[in-house]
């Protein structure tokens, strides 16, 4: 087979068996663990236009600033919306895309390092690198240890990084093999690998080690840094790079500070924290060499749980100081082993725990890329073994045997990554099995789950793992999420209660009044609980056919759910029963700009307001709609006139206020979002202490519900 096709076959069948494995992540939805932050509660990313740019770019959120991660999940909801199967497919194409780089990478090293220099011609040779490449980009695609990446819509950030992280170590070592042959292609080469840490920057700062990686891949494998002299000239090369890493650190504290995820100097001192660190190293490398007990979560150890493990933890530090010093004495011999070494260590330092964010000692997704220099030194181990089997006499039986294991391996290893995808299920599942397995009782895992039960409509559970939650830490900060959790469930699930038993009553009195079921459906609606929603609609509409009320309620829960296919033929049937229905017309308004025919969004909500003159809503929406056209003074207008006819709702102030920001309207945005706060908005508190930094885009049309009308 061709050399150079030869490479790209094995690639692209490596990332296919990838994508193959990960289809079940498909079926999963969003967890209660950042998905509803970043993408279904954001009201940033329900565009994609030139303002969505200029937030990503321009403000910090939920303490992060990622600005082409942000992209990435405008683009998606403007094409799936909040259907999570969308998600989830990007996230599974980027992980088959960087397997299939890996692969490509790390033959390039191999070649680049001499390959199988023992090896008895150059046949086998090219042999010994495709294995070593293929068994590293086997581990990396199917290692359970990055289902955590790929699984969870949220670290979308760790696939893009790690695509532009290995885009731009592929473009530097062509960029070196140019310069030695002196090529003209050269400093385009470095371009390109410039503009890739760039681009992995703005997706993740983790990839801020990168300057130090290509410091060490100038040593070993393109050795080019031989003497001091060679050193300075490769640190002087690297000046753009650690240039553009500084200002990426710096962003990056002032965006964790903003929402004081960072803790410089939290209660755990800082010898403390080395020794988490060094044990943390030591842990992720036996999750890759026994992916046994993988936790999505692993809770910080406190300063005295420390103390009680403190021999476990030096033994670890002694190890880790051992191994370096081992493989340095063996550099001469094995600069490979030290390189992947290193490069293990570099990649991790960003979040090793040094300077704490967050309250995880450690985690799986921490290893998408440092997990190369170990399974690298395993892939030229097993192409190492394959070769040598071959000496034997019965060199044809020894490396069937050695196959059928790689085989089982493999297989193994497959069925674990399936097995880890179901964790992640959605919030119950994710969160069910940190408490299940977890070392301890976690009280961020009840929290959530019950944020997950509450999603659901369980209400019951979700109160129990609310107090269960504030039992185990009553702190401060714990008590403001579960307290406000707790209470907004109560008070929700009182009003269910009242409101299934009123009209299950007169659902059992008359079981073929159609008007019982519309009730009992919206309030099965109001508590989240879709599915039962839907039945009860379509009952109603089975019992009375012409029931225009119906549609409406039941298109309302086919766009809550991301069904607009589903929810506009409703409100078209709606409308066709009932041409004088205007809240048909709204919430069909909303849909259509959802989809991005703001023509047609804005012939609905003129037509909902020829209905009923006084609507702020509509005048709300058409308002939203015009700004995302770019019609400014026209949406000012229409929001103007939202809030004389509706001059309390704080939203109108807001959204009025960030579109005079956009136009560098201080005076009067400051002016609309005192008003907003002075009706009680958060928000509206929030941007004007700020001094209007963090205005939000328009918040998007609004649906009316039946309980609004």
């Amino acid at each position: 087979m061709n050399k150079d096709r030869s490479k790209y076959y094995a690639a692209a069948g490596i990332a296919l068996i990838t994508a193959v494995v990960y289809l079940p992540v498909l079926r999963n939805g969003f967890v209660t663990w950042d998905d509803h932050e970043y993408v279904l509660e954001n009201p940033h990313v329900r565009q994609l236009n030139g303002e969505t740019v200029r937030w990503a770019f321009a403000h910090f959120y939920a303490s992060n600033w990622h600005p082409l991660t942000w992209l990435s999940h405008a683009a998606d909801y403007a094409v799936w919306g909040p259907v999570p199967m969308g998600h989830h497919l990007t996230n599974l194409a980027l992980h088959a895309l960087n397997t299939f780089l890996v692969v490509l990478l790390c033959l390039r090293l191999i070649e680049t390092a001499g390959g199988a220099e023992t090896s008895s011609s150059a046949v086998s040779e090219r042999k010994g690198a495709l294995i070593a490449a293929g068994v590293t980009g086997v581990l990396f695609g199917l290692h359970p240890l990055h289902v955590e990446s790929v699984a969870w819509v949220a670290e979308r950030k760790d696939l893009l990084c790690g695509l532009f992280f290995l885009l731009s170590l592929t473009a530097y070592v062509s960029y070196k093999a140019d310069r030695a042959y002196k090529s003209s292609r050269s400093y385009k080469a470095y371009g390109l690998s410039f503009a890739f840490f760039i681009l992995a920057l703005l997706s993740k700062p983790m990839a801020v080690s990168l300057p130090a990686v290509l410091l060490l891949f100038d040593w070993y494998p393109l050795r080019t840094v031989r003497t001091l002299r060679s050193f300075a000239a490769s640190c002087l090369e690297k000046v753009p790079f650690l240039a553009a890493g500084l200002a990426s650190v710096v962003v990056t504290v002032m965006a964790q500070g903003s929402g004081q995820a960072m803790k410089l100097v939290g209660p755990v001192p800082l010898w403390a924290r080395l020794l988490v660190a060094a044990r943390s190293l030591v842990v992720y490398l036996g999750e890759m060499a026994a992916p046994l007990r993988l936790l999505p979560y692993y809770p910080y150890p406190e300063r005295s749980e420390v103390m009680r493990s403190l021999p476990y933890y030096l033994l670890a530090a002694l190890f880790v100081a051992g191994v370096t010093a081992a493989l340095i004495a063996f550099a001469k011999r094995r600069k490979e082993w030290l390189a992947a070494w290193w490069f293990y260590v570099i990649t991790l330092l960003p979040v090793i725990g040094i300077v704490q964010v967050g309250g995880q000692a450690m985690a799986d997704r921490y290893t998408y890329l440092p997990s190369l220099g170990p399974f690298l030194v395993a892939g030229t181990g097993a192409a190492w073994v394959w070769a040598h089997a071959g000496y034997k006499e019965k060199g044809r039986a020894a490396r069937g045997f050695l196959a059928g294991g790689a085989a089982v391996l493999v297989l193994a290893m497959s069925y674990a990554t399936v097995r880890q995808i179901s964790v992640w299920k959605d919030g119950v599942s994710l969160w069910s099995y940190v408490i299940d397995s977890g070392p301890s009782r976690i009280p961020l895992a009840y929290n959530n789950r019950g944020m997950a039960f509450q999603v659901r409509g369980d209400f019951d559970r979700a109160i129990l793992d609310y107090r269960t939650a504030l039992s185990l830490d009553p702190s401060p900060s714990m008590a403001f999420m579960a307290e406000s959790n707790l209470q907004w469930v109560v008070e929700r699930k009182k009003l269910l209660a009242r409101a299934a038993e009123e009209f299950r009553k007169e659902v059992a009195r008359d079981p073929r009044n159609a008007k019982a079921y519309l009730k009992r459906g919206i309030a099965y609606e109001g508590a989240e609980q879709h599915d039962r929603a839907i039945e009860d609609f379509t009952m109603a509409i089975r019992l009375d056919p012409d029931y225009a009320d119906a549609y409406t309620s039941r298109g309302l829960v086919f766009d809550g759910i991301g069904k607009l296919d589903r929810a506009l033929q409703d409100y078209d049937t709606a409308i066709r029963l009932n041409p004088a229905g205007g809240d048909a017309y709204l919430n069909r308004g909303v849909a259509y700009a959802k989809t991005g025919e703001f023509d047609k969004a804005l012939k609905d909500y003129g037509r909902a307001i020829e209905l009923n003159p006084s609507d702020s809503l509509a005048y709300r929406n058409r308002g939203a709609v015009l700004e995302r056209m770019g019609r400014d003074r026209d949406a000012a207008v229409a929001y103007s006139k939202a809030i004389s006819l509706s001059p309390e709702d704080a939203d109108a102030y807001i959204d009025r206020g960030s579109l005079y920001r956009k136009r560098g309207d201080r005076e009067r945005a400051a002016s609309d979002f005192l008003k907003a706060c002075g009706l009680g908005s958060q928000e509206g508190c929030e941007s004007a202490e700020e001094g209007n930094s963090a205005v939000r885009p328009p918040s998007g049309p609004q649906r009316r519900g039946e309980a609004d009308r």
